[in-house]
């Protein structure tokens, strides 16, 4: 039996619906997980439905921010969606992904692109928009040949869809969490590019914070990094979490239940989830 702590549905940028999701957490014998989508816990909104069967779900989100100009990415699990502090986080980072989304549409059109500002419209600002998204968009038009070409040519780092956000502070986003009665977990760190110098000052900024621990397994990755990611953890001492990430079926790096082992004398994060009836 499988543990996952961070995946994506359909109410982000996963391609699968939460019952779909459940369905596949089954047959990858995943017995607690977490959904975490980015800025939002529409995924929870109809959990009456679900057939949950014997899998225990924790409440999750992702949510942006930024550290010393980097985008980072941080993982609220437990929290309340229903308190003001949290619909608050929530609504704010909706809104700036709306913004962000129109100006990556009218900075594309401004390519030569077509179409863009139409799709985006008829696609609905009040769904998930990301990168992906767009490029998606381009692929089905066919005015790139793939994903791949799409982010080369005009979303990837440096080109014209690469629009940066105003997000929420890192401050404000681990209070919210903390006042919904959540944990504060910093997600992925391998993939922010950080110097190890550079990572350990961000570890211990977030532990000031109120940060209670760090995704130190994120897929599949080389054990040398979850050794030293694992080290890290226990030097600021904050709890180990363990997700693959998962968005959609077919990708072995990242598939559901199928990370990494965390190391085996750790303090990991599921031990302070709340154990409740529901569960």
């Amino acid at each position: 039996m499988f543990v996952d702590f961070h995946m994506h549905s359909t109410a982000s940028d996963g391609v699968l619906t939460p019952q779909q999701l459940l369905a596949h957490a089954r047959t990858q014998q995943v017995h607690h997980l977490s959904i975490t989508d980015h800025d939002s816990f529409a995924a929870y909104e109809q959990r009456t439905l679900w057939d949950e069967g014997d899998i225990r779900i924790t409440v999750g989100a992702e949510f942006s921010t930024q550290w010393s100009g980097v985008g980072i990415h941080v993982l609220a699990y437990d929290c309340d969606p229903q308190a003001p502090c949290m619909q608050d986080l929530v609504k704010h980072q909706t809104q700036a992904r709306r913004q962000r989304a129109l100006r990556i549409a009218e900075r594309l059109e401004k390519q030569g692109l077509h179409g863009v500002g139409e799709w985006l419209q008829q696609r609905g600002l009040e769904r998930y928009i990301g990168r992906p998204d767009f490029a998606r968009y381009l692929v089905e038009s066919q005015q790139v040949k793939n994903i791949q070409q799409a982010f080369k040519k005009y979303l990837g780092a440096g080109k014209a869809g690469d629009v940066k956000q105003s997000w929420a502070d890192l401050e404000t986003v681990i209070e919210a969490i903390e006042q919904s009665g959540g944990l504060a977990v910093l997600a992925h760190p391998d993939k922010y590019k950080l110097t190890n110098a550079k990572l350990k000052r961000l570890l211990m900024h977030f532990k000031q914070l109120g940060g209670r621990g760090m995704e130190v397994v994120s897929g599949r990755q080389l054990p040398d990094r979850t050794e030293y990611l694992g080290r890290l953890c226990t030097q600021f001492e904050l709890y180990a979490s363990t997700g693959s990430d998962f968005h959609e079926p077919g990708k072995a790096w990242c598939e559901l239940g199928r990370q990494s082992a965390l190391p085996s004398q750790i303090a990991r994060m599921e031990t302070l989830f709340k154990t409740t009836d529901e569960d």
